[in-house]
């Protein structure tokens, strides 16, 4: 019996799957891992050597105690329904798709039933770790699996309603950040002569990094921070105002953008469903 299984073997699942070795000492012995592709199963033994490899998520639910849903949510159905018939008071299944509500696999489902949208920084032991359980899952089930979580990242526990938005200020953020200064970078290299596009992009990144350490070391705010950077009359104020004045709007339309989009696929999915 193996301890965690992975149905799906995108960025997210390698990230787990390296997480949980690198951070919480689990042994490649006690993972197992399919994927649809059967064509690509090479690409897991390649990228994880002693990982074992099954061919079906029958098998996966079967042999394992943990199982790591990390599929696309139209494909997330018919894989419930293939291994339902598999597991049993033992079984802990963990969704990866925000927009698969636990309602829906509870329907699919009579076990213990979990939602995980972690992050891509998890990749370097830090960030946070969304999580919500069924009432099915007892808490000695919800500390064993965030025993493990938990060494690659601060778990934060939500309801399922709020995870989708909880999922934007986390899962999604490093993207949303990441396009923010690249915008940046690309429009600097405009206004110099003197610096590469290399050069500024270093001197960006690590300001971004060196602003965020200095917000969590310090336990402080974005607040405080533009307070003793920005003063009165100074150069960084005229650029803070700037901001303020165009970002909210911004960020407006980008929620709404996400938001909606994330309905969209919430009602694809809970159509499906419906047939069941």
């Amino acid at each position: 019996m193996f301890t965690f299984g992975f149905i799906g073997f995108g960025s997210m699942a390698r990230m787990l799957i390296n997480s949980l070795m690198k951070y919480a000492d689990v042994k490649p012995s006690d993972i197992a891992v399919t994927r649809k592709d059967k064509n690509k199963f090479h690409e897991i033994s390649s990228v994880f050597p002693n990982i074992y490899i099954y061919e079906t998520c029958a098998e996966i639910a079967i042999n394992t105690r943990c199982i790591f849903i990390c599929a696309k949510p139209a494909d997330i159905k018919n894989i419930l329904l293939e291994i339902k018939s598999y597991v049993n008071d033992n079984t802990h299944i963990i969704s990866l798709a925000g927009t698969v509500n636990l309602e829906n696999i509870l329907k699919v489902i009579d076990g213990k039933v979990s939602k995980l949208i972690p992050t891509i920084t998890s990749e370097l032991g830090v960030g946070i770790n969304l999580m919500c359980h069924s009432q099915t899952v007892s808490e000695n089930d919800i500390i064993f699996l965030e025993s493990y979580i938990s060494k690659f990242g601060k778990i934060k526990r939500v309801n399922d309603n709020d995870i989708g938005f909880a999922a934007e200020l986390t899962s999604c953020a490093p993207g949303f950040i990441a396009s923010i200064f690249e915008n940046m970078v690309e429009i600097a290299t405009l206004h110099t002569s003197s610096f590469s596009y290399q050069e500024i992009n270093e001197m960006i990144s690590y300001t971004l990094y060196a602003t965020s350490k200095l917000i969590i070391d310090n336990d402080t705010s974005f607040e405080k921070v533009i307070e003793r950077v920005a003063t009165k009359g100074g150069i960084t104020k005229e650029g803070v105002a700037v901001f303020d004045e165009l970002l909210p709007n911004v960020f407006e339309k980008m929620f709404i953008s996400t938001l909606n989009k994330r309905a969209l696929v919430e009602e694809r999915v809970n159509k499906d469903f419906s047939s069941i």
